[in-house]
């Protein structure tokens, strides 16, 4: 049993105690009352577990004899289950506060030395960190003095099968190697990059039919209603596509490739794509300027070749 089902059973646990108290003493707890018309002001606030508790522990000693109350007047479960959810699913931060000097002791990277640093200002670096899925993202970006310096580093995720040297459609590898990222795109309105920007409506498919003049293309169906008979449909991929960057991995459209590899929001494991959590997706997004790159790694020892 989670922590989210354990707090849940307690609470319940808790109400139905007050509950047959209540019945035992007689208190008025009519149920002919019309519950929505039941509410006061001492309880028409609560809203989560924390409220829930305190109420009870000013309730224990109180005067049933003169209290009337219901379940309903205590707290909405809905609310309650709504709180306990967000506390599970709380995002991490980045983990790098300040930008810090990628030549520094102790920094597992020297990305200067990386022969993709003479080609762009700006690297993402994905890192497998041993297991199938794993792996850390950091960003790389040179100062105005020409410095590299490490401005964030996060766990991520990429695709259930591990990395690959050659993928090919639908099997849920990441390619590994140097990519241009490309259009930005989310279901969330644009965090504010420099990035060319797609608000996504429910026209969007990102064609993934190895058969189709567009594969592995952006279209709107308005335009393009036929010639294509599989996609993906940015709308409903949420909250992945909350936010998320084209990975150029196929910009030739080549049948012998793979297609839609993006850099998106995600905790866990991938059809082939880099996910990280939505607060460093966002992070990222609103750092990145165009002509950026990413290298995806298998382990440490392959950084150098890129």
């Amino acid at each position: 049993m989670n922590r989210m089902n354990i707090r849940a059973f307690l609470v319940i646990c808790a109400l139905f105690v007050v509950g047959c108290i209540a019945v035992i003493l007689g208190t008025g707890y009519n149920k002919d009352t019309d519950i929505s018309n039941e509410l006061n002001n001492d309880t028409a606030g609560v809203h989560d577990t924390e409220d829930m508790l305190s109420i009870l522990e000013e309730t224990k000693d109180s005067d049933f004899m003169t209290t009337e109350f219901s379940l309903r007047e205590l707290f909405s479960v809905e609310d309650m289950l709504y709180t306990l959810d967000e506390e599970e699913t709380t995002e991490p931060e980045p983990t790098i506060k300040e930008p810090v000097d990628t030549d520094a002791p102790g920094l597992p990277y020297s990305v200067s030395t990386m022969s993709t640093a003479g080609s762009t200002n700006q690297i993402v670096l994905v890192v497998g960190d041993g297991s199938l899925t794993g792996n850390t993202v950091y960003l790389f970006e040179k100062d105005e003095d020409r410095v590299w310096r490490l401005t964030l580093q996060t766990p991520g995720f990429w695709g259930k099968n591990g990395i690959s040297y050659h993928t090919f459609e639908g099997d849920k590898t990441t390619p590994a190697g140097v990519f241009n990222l490309g259009i930005a795109f989310g279901n969330k309105p644009n965090p504010g990059t420099a990035l060319p920007w797609v608000d996504v409506n429910p026209y969007l498919y990102w064609v993934d039919d190895l058969n189709s003049d567009y594969y592995n293309m952006l279209i709107d169906s308005r335009e393009v209603p036929t010639g294509w008979s599989s996609a993906e449909h940015l709308s409903e991929i949420v909250p992945d596509y909350n936010y998320s960057i084209d990975i150029e991995v196929n910009p030739n459209r080549t049948r012998n490739s793979t297609s839609a590899i993006f850099l998106h929001c995600g905790r866990g494991g991938t059809a082939g794509c880099v996910a990280v959590p939505e607060s460093c997706m966002v992070t990222i997004l609103q750092r990145l300027k165009p002509g950026a790159k990413i290298v995806i790694a298998e382990n440490a020892s392959m950084v150098s070749l890129y």
